[in-house]
């Protein structure tokens, strides 16, 4: 009697923090930690996607974009006190957005800043590009 060959699945793939099996109908991990003074902050995917898409309009936040992207989902996304101050002005923009457009995903953003101002403190964002 002869066995069949049985191949494994997909090896999985990191994107913007999330695993990701490769295999189309499934869903990809649907949050992403981040660290901060206070423990680990867990936002969803969307949320992540969205602070990544800021990062890189952003000259200065290269590294901090680095750290998200290179991040899998068994470690939270590690900032130094740079990072974390460009993140904080990040989601400060993002909220503004999402008080004006109701499809901007939120989801871990409230608390995520609420770490953030606790840890850092008020943050001058004046000179930041989006400030008015």
């Amino acid at each position: 009697m002869e066995l069949a060959a049985v191949s494994a699945p997909a090896a999985p793939s990191k994107v913007f923090g999330v695993l990701s099996s490769g295999m189309a109908d499934e869903e990809p991990t649907a949050t992403v930690a981040i660290a901060t003074a206070s423990g680990d902050v867990v936002v969803g995917r969307a949320t992540c996607d969205r602070i990544v898409e800021e990062l890189r309009h952003l000259p200065n936040a290269a590294a901090t974009t680095q750290a998200f992207e290179a991040v899998g989902t068994s470690a939270p996304v590690e900032l130094d006190e740079n990072g974390k101050s460009i993140l904080l002005s990040v989601i400060r923009s993002l909220a503004a957005e999402a008080e004006a457009d109701d499809d901007m995903p939120t989801g871990g953003l409230e608390e995520l800043r609420d770490a953030l101002l606790a840890e850092l403190g008020e943050i001058d964002d004046s000179t930041r590009p989006w400030s008015e």
